[in-house]
């Protein structure tokens, strides 16, 4: 939904986007700027653009690696000054795709599992905040250590959004949904409707 909203209103949203975090308070609602965020990146192809200008010469890579580097410290001076990083999660979390695009992906095993938790990674993002902070947080903070906290995060919330996703697929679900988008996307053809079925089955 929030991908062909932002297809049908990007030049409208986009600004929109980049403030919306500034103006909320509540922790779930500015996560909402993250999504936001990833559907813009993903329709305009700009992870891609932004891999492309890296890789073409030295001095493109070292500008890439300085504005990163930049961005990453103005954004948690920032978030400290505020005692919040919550605005400047969307932020983080594009520049943080695109540093495991242009490194993390080159490595072949890490190329795959990265794809696999990529393909379970909206259901991720959408659940963790349940499962850390209202559901299981005495279980997920047994553990103590930063580091390990995040593995078993990522990995209860991975196996959560398998389970999720396969409960989709059996109840006919995401059948629902593409029949809704093909019905309200007037720009989608009905074939690639009819494609997209065939290969989820």
């Amino acid at each position: 939904f929030i991908y062909l909203l932002y297809r049908k209103c990007r030049y409208y949203l986009l600004p929109f986007i980049l403030i919306y975090p500034f103006l909320v308070k509540n922790h779930l609602w500015v996560l909402l700027g993250t999504a936001f965020l990833g559907c813009a990146f993903s329709y305009e192809g700009w992870l891609e653009k932004i891999e492309d200008f890296r890789s073409r010469s030295m001095k493109n890579h070292l500008i890439y690696l300085a504005v990163c580097t930049a961005v990453l410290v103005l954004t948690f001076q920032a978030g400290a000054a505020m005692l919040s990083v919550d605005a400047f999660y969307h932020i983080c979390g594009a520049l943080m795709a695109s540093l495991v695009l242009a490194y993390f992906s080159r490595v072949p095993v890490l190329s795959r599992g990265l794809a696999f938790i990529g393909k379970y990674a909206g259901d991720i993002f959408m659940i963790h905040t349940f499962i850390y902070y209202y559901y299981a947080s005495d279980f997920i903070y047994q553990f103590h250590y930063d580091l390990l906290i995040l593995t078993v995060l990522l990995l209860v919330s991975l196996a959560v959004s398998v389970l999720l996703e396969g409960l989709k697929t059996i109840t006919g679900y995401n059948r629902m949904i593409r029949w809704i988008i093909q019905k309200t996307d007037h720009t989608g053809s009905k074939t690639d409707f009819v494609q997209n079925d065939v290969q989820s089955k």
